[in-house]
């Protein structure tokens, strides 16, 4: 399990609070990651969160868990779609194949795109904090870049 992140009270909550406060955490992140991609919710089904004293943290089984949380600010050039063909769908509707070569992954062509994170984690967290008066009141912080 990767750790996502770490939500850190100010002070310690009340008896059972904590708990209330990550399944509520979690059940935003859910919601948020629901409205926020396309896709099967494997993500959002690998969500756990586990209250140690005054802290929450929330981790992940999935690799690509902090990548959606984070974002990724380089491009990575694709080199295992060397030598494959890929169908290419047009606007027109038509379909036409490309062949992956070395040379076209030396020019620059077949790479991602930076792409900026989600921030569900603390989304979440902010969802959570709505949820209750008694959880309004609570001071907490998420820690994300240093995990």
């Amino acid at each position: 399990m990767a750790t996502l992140a770490i939500i850190r009270f100010a002070e310690t909550p009340p008896a059972g609070s904590a708990e209330d406060f990550a399944d509520n955490a979690l059940t935003g992140m859910r919601e948020y990651l629901a409205t926020h991609t396309r896709g099967t919710g494997a993500l959002a089904q690998s969500l756990r969160a586990t209250v140690y004293g005054k802290q929450i943290v929330v981790e992940s089984d999935l690799p690509y868990a902090k990548a959606v949380d984070k974002g990724f600010s380089s491009s990575k050039t694709l080199w295992g779609l060397i030598t494959r063909v890929i169908p290419i769908k047009l606007k027109s509707g038509t379909t036409i194949f490309r062949r992956v070569t070395a040379n076209s992954l030396l020019r620059g062509k077949w790479s991602t795109r930076p792409r900026p994170g989600l921030g569900f984690v603390e989304k979440g967290a902010e969802l959570a904090r709505g949820r209750q008066s008694l959880r309004a009141r609570l001071a907490f912080s998420v820690q994300t870049s240093a995990v």
